[in-house]
């Protein structure tokens, strides 16, 4: 009788064990993949609420003398994709018009945006928000490109446009204004 109630309990014993190692493969897998902070996303529209942006966003790579291209349309920015996606450790950027041939266009109120301020990107799944903490103008052959496109510990998002005076002659404004935000909880 003894032999019997240890081969019983050594049955239950092992299918308690097998029991348990499903479990635990099962769960293991979920911690496993849980991200440690956001995933970075392929950003498809932009949100800034202090100047009433709501815009999908198109995207941009670089010209043939190697300069970011400028938005397609007017009053739709654009992400770089040759950089950071939002969300990753970098900084990521996003491009938009200040005006057109016949106004002002979608990055228009940028230079109101303030320290606080937040901006708002998606890809149709999942919203990252970043905060404003600084606003800088510079000559436009003069802006730090490893500032506002390259690498950093953080997940930055940073937003250009044109400042300063239009030169017909260059056709192009004097200035680059960039907003630069960081991962709100970073």
């Amino acid at each position: 009788m003894g032999s019997t109630n240890a081969s019983a309990l050594a049955r239950v014993t092992v299918a308690a064990c097998i029991a348990f190692a499903l479990f635990a493969a099962s769960v293991r897998p979920a911690l496993a993949e849980a991200p440690l902070g956001p995933t970075p996303i392929v950003p498809t529209h932009l949100a800034i609420p202090r100047i009433g942006v709501d815009s999908t966003l198109d995207d941009v790579g670089l010209t043939d003398d190697g300069s970011v291209q400028s938005p397609p349309e007017w009053m739709v920015p654009a992400w770089y994709r040759r950089g950071y996606e939002p969300g990753a450790d970098g900084n990521a950027a996003i491009i938009g018009h200040l005006d057109s041939t016949t106004g002002p266009a979608v990055f228009w109120h940028l230079l109101w945006l303030r320290p606080g301020d937040r901006v708002l990107v998606d890809d149709g799944t999942t919203t990252l928000t970043f905060v404003v903490h600084a606003v800088a103008a510079y000559a436009f052959d003069r802006s730090p490109m490893g500032r506002v496109y390259g690498p950093s510990d953080v997940p930055h998002l940073n937003l250009v446009t044109c400042a300063g005076t239009w030169s017909p002659f260059a056709h192009n404004y004097s200035d680059r204004l960039v907003v630069y935000t960081v991962l709100e909880g970073s």
